[in-house]
Parts: structure tokens; C-alpha cells; sequence
């Protein structure tokens, strides 16, 4: 399985789908990456950035696209100040 968490000041989004199903094109596969795609965009045109997690190391790489295979990818949004 796959997600993409995306944390900003009001919570944060999780949307999960299955890579296999992805690729088997089952359409409810289809719309969860879609709408992880859609997330992802929509957060990065706000100023946020994005990571992919290593599963085994737990390491980040920053990411500038979205990437559908990857195992986890967090996304977060730029915290307002006060």
C-alpha cells in the first residue's frame, strides 16, 4: 500500500491505494491516486514541501513531483506565524 499524508494547521489529509491495483487499472485504485495527485498539487502551488520516506531507512528525499509508486510521501504545508 501507498500514501501521501498532507499536514497543515488544520490536520492533515491521508489518502492510501494499492500500486498492483494501479497498475491492473481497478478504478477505485485509480480515483485514490488521482485525488493523492490532486492533494499533492494543490498543496505544492500553496508553498509546500514534499518528501518521499525511504520504508526501510526512514529517510526523506525531497520531492518536487508527485510520484504514485513511492511508498509514503508526506507533504506540509508552510505554517503561519504569530
Amino acid at each position: 500500500m501507498s500514501i501521501i499524508k498532507v499536514m497543515g494547521d488544520s490536520g492533515h489529509n491521508k489518502v492510501r491505494w494499492d500500486p498492483g491495483a494501479v497498475k491492473a487499472r481497478d478504478s477505485d485504485a485509480l480515483a485514490a491516486v488521482r485525488e493523492a495527485e490532486r492533494l499533492f498539487n494543490e498543496a505544492r502551488e500553496k508553498g509546500a514541501s514534499a518528501f518521499t520516506v525511504d520504508p526501510v531507512t526512514h529517510q526523506t528525499t525531497r520531492i518536487d513531483e508527485f510520484d504514485p509508486d513511492a511508498e509514503e510521501t508526506i507533504v506540509a504545508l508552510p505554517l503561519a506565524g504569530g
